[in-house]
């Protein structure tokens, strides 16, 4: 069994280096199915996978959404916002269903509710205005469900925790419109984390410090 579970991860790796994501998220599947918690490397592979399939199509939803167009999308628009919605339930069910039930580790737990909520905004992006309202909430339980865990379980300089606020501000902003709140929340994650990264090891610390630029922007933006 161990085996196969290391044969699936390397083809997964192959399968992401060729810019494969499908295939990719496939042979994670199948490492998935065999009933053991992912590893630290295991669970950044299907996130990277993911983030290589829903990405493209977040890009080309947005493009097709611009004003400038000289013939009618709205076929297009609704075939992506649905493949959109689609890829996002996928992700959203297989972290519920299959990875959350068994995790204890807070630090796990933190990264797969976050998971939840990042693909719950995105599905936000391709969902009817009618039924906005509904994934917005759902959006942010989520967030909030793994900020009130981060609060007591990891650092306030942790990559993780910084990424988490990073996503629920921009969340707050773009969603709900709440431009006080998100620069608040920002702000708060940044303060807080101050020089405290430079416990950490170099890999995590260039993680930290390019999400704490990231939230610097939006506190400046933000504030104008």
């Amino acid at each position: 069994m161990d085996g196969m579970r290391e044969v699936n991860v390397f083809m997964a790796k192959v399968a992401q280096e060729c810019g494969k994501n499908e295939e990719c998220v496939s042979y994670m599947k199948e490492v998935i199915n065999q009933g053991r918690p992912l590893s630290y490397n295991e669970r950044n592979l299907i996130s990277a996978a993911y983030k290589g399939i829903v990405g493209p199509l977040r890009d080309s939803l947005r493009l097709l959404q611009e004003d400038n167009h000289d013939y009618d999308v709205a076929g297009p628009i609704i075939e992506v916002s649905e493949l959109l919605s689609s890829k996002c339930d996928e992700v959203i069910n297989l972290i519920r269903n299959s990875l959350l039930p068994s995790v204890t580790e807070p630090e796990v737990r933190i990264f797969y509710i976050k998971m939840v909520a990042d693909y719950f905004r995105y599905k936000w992006e391709g969902t009817p205005d009618k039924s906005r309202p509904d994934v917005a909430q759902k959006c942010k339980a989520a967030y909030q469900e793994a900020s009130t865990l981060a609060d007591t379980s990891l650092p306030t300089y942790h990559p993780l925790k910084l990424g988490l606020s990073l996503n629920f501000a921009v969340f707050i902003y773009e969603i709900l419109g709440e431009t006080s709140e998100a620069y608040e929340l920002a702000t708060k994650a940044y303060t807080e984390a101050g020089t405290g990264i430079n416990q950490l090891s170099p890999e995590s610390k260039e993680e930290a410090t390019h999400t704490m630029e990231l939230l610097n922007e939006n506190i400046q933006l933000w504030h104008q």
